[in-house]
């Protein structure tokens, strides 16, 4: 039981002085008239219960002062209406730990216009057309931490999770789970009119689960049509009868890594269309596994490429696609392919090809110095999905130095580096070996101590979590300094059977620095409601 000194403190905490700008809102109370007298910096509070009514933000909030309106501490108020149930046009907001339920709705349910806006912690669902609009106007935004799931329109139509519009800069899509749309999980759109200066911009996504149970009724878990300059990484996708990831006219300057793919009818295709080739295309560490049809890769119409480190398995199709007007200029090095259909080539191709293995996989036109051949890589369990090598792989240290990290010799074929718990890709981004686990687990924070200015961190900063799930359940991770205080929620939401990743970017939920010194990462998984398993690991910040 909670003793009175500590809920005191707790209140203290999250409510701060009500005259400083702390607000709430009750159940039969308007979360409107309560925002129209907020200023920049002032927080509004909403408690649990079902308000039904569309949020319109009345001012902007400023740099550093941010609007926020967020859930209680501990409850999970819901808005539902049919409409556009939050329309983002004024800068600096932070909007947290609300369920949005559009009730079938057939209007975007978010509509983001404007500037520094952040939907954190939040759930979306039960829509007939886009969860999320980004429009043209739209910059600075995160989406993070949330789950986004049954955007549906009808057979034929679309419905997507989020929709970034061309013109749009600097969106961060991050640690979310996005599963269920009848179309694609995130697209990044832009029409066949749409100049390629004109597309989206700087855009990341990182860290999110993209899938759907829904067949052939969605469509892909990513699908870009206009964005110049992305970062995919640490993703997973699967469970699409389509393409997982579709790149199409003329993107450029995409970066996918440490992604894993799989169980799909197709893995990636990337794809020039209306006289615009794509260009400056870069896949490093990725493992695409578990393609039914068609292709694992795809190109067509596409220049300057590195496709380096990545490992494709049991492809029940071409490892390799080149069509159309072909793939000019680039390199591919130090791949991994194992139990694969052969390549096929049929358009223009002028690469630099060599040190990969093929493992009961055909090279053909793709066969380069180098490169390895035999049956069997050597991983420590293909048939659960773990493609990392064993001590004995033919596979290790048969590739070359591309400048990624690596011990022995040379650097190993594939995604994984044998001997090295976490790797670093590209930017120095974490990897971690993936394989559906049979239990529940939290592993231990990588790199552990960590500094906010340490170099071996991921690209959004902070120290890498990795958990099992043994089954789909609902997961919790949080953070707690030893007294015993939560500091953030990391992630409170709905997983599938699998491995993931987390990051902690060592701030609090208000976005504060925290404190060096040692905290506990929790993690808790729930089955409607029971609690399933729990399991707690030390972290340590320094400074």
């Amino acid at each position: 039981m909670r003793s009175p000194l500590f809920a005191a403190l707790l209140t203290l905490f999250f409510l701060g002085d009500l005259c400083a700008g702390t607000q709430e809102v009750k159940p039969g109370e308007s979360i409107n008239a309560k925002l129209s007298t907020l200023q920049p910096g002032d927080t509004l509070l909403v408690r649990s219960g079902t308000y039904a009514e569309a949020i319109s933000l009345p001012r902007s909030g400023e740099a550093g002062k941010p609007i926020v309106l967020q859930a209680y501490p501990g409850e999970k108020p819901v808005i539902a209406v049919t409409g556009t149930m939050l329309n983002a046009d004024q800068d600096y907001w932070v909007i947290r730990g609300l369920i949005f339920d559009h009730q079938g709705g057939a209007s975007d349910a978010v509509k983001i216009r404007r500037r520094f806006i952040t939907l954190s912690h939040c759930e979306l669902r039960n829509g007939k057309r886009d969860g999320i609009d980004g429009a043209s106007s739209s910059s600075d935004i995160t989406i993070e931490n949330c789950t986004i799931y049954d955007f549906v329109w009808q057979a034929g139509n679309d419905a997507h999770g989020i929709v970034i519009n061309a013109g749009a800069a600097r969106w961060k899509i991050i640690n979310n789970t996005i599963y269920n749309c009848g179309g694609d999980a995130i697209q990044l759109y832009a029409s066949d009119k749409t100049e390629i200066e004109n597309y989206s911009k700087d855009i990341t996504i990182t860290g999110n689960i993209l899938y759907t149970t829904l067949g052939a009724d969605s469509e892909n878990a990513l699908d870009f049509k206009g964005v110049d300059g992305c970062l995919v990484d640490s993703n997973e996708m699967y469970g699409f009868e389509n393409k997982a990831w579709v790149t199409q006219k003329g993107c450029r300057n995409i970066t996918g890594s440490n992604n894993f793919i799989h169980d799909s009818q197709r893995g990636i295709e990337f794809r020039g269309e209306g006289g615009k080739s794509q260009m400056n295309i870069r896949l490093v560490r990725n493992v695409i596994y578990n393609i039914r049809q068609y292709y694992a890769v795809k190109f067509d119409d596409v220049a300057n490429v590195e496709i380096l480190h990545n490992t494709l398995a049991n492809i029940t199709a071409k490892s390799f696609r080149i069509e159309g007007e072909g793939l000019r200029g680039g390199v591919i090095r130090n791949n991994l392919i194992y139990n694969s259909g052969s390549v096929a080539i049929s358009g223009p191709f002028n690469c630099q090809v060599d040190h990969n293995g093929w493992f009961n996989a055909k090279a053909k036109a793709m066969q380069g110095e180098g490169d390895l051949t035999g049956s069997d890589p050597f991983f420590k369990n293909a048939v659960q999905a773990n493609f990392e090598l064993q001590a004995n792989s033919p596979a290790r240290d048969a590739g070359v130095n591309l400048g990624q990290p690596f011990v022995g010799n040379n650097p190993d074929l594939g995604a994984f580096e044998f001997g090295v718990a976490a790797s670093a890709g590209q930017s120095g981004d974490v990897t971690i070996a993936f394989g559906p686990p049979s239990n529940f687990a939290l592993h231990q924070n990588f790199p552990n101590p960590f500094s906010l200015n340490d170099s071996r961190q991921s690209t959004s900063g902070g120290s890498q979590l990795v958990f099992d799930m043994g089954e789909a359940g609902r997961v919790n991770l949080s953070i707690y300094n030893l007294s015993g205080q939560k500091v953030k929620t990391l992630k409170d939401a709905l997983a599938p059977a699998g491995r993931h990743t987390l990051t902690w970017d060592g701030r609090d939920q208000a976005g504060a620095l925290v404190a060096a010194g040692t905290y506990l990462c929790r993690m808790t998984v729930r089955n409607r409601d029971a609690l399933v398993w729990t399991e707690a690991k030390r972290m340590t910040v320094i400074r």
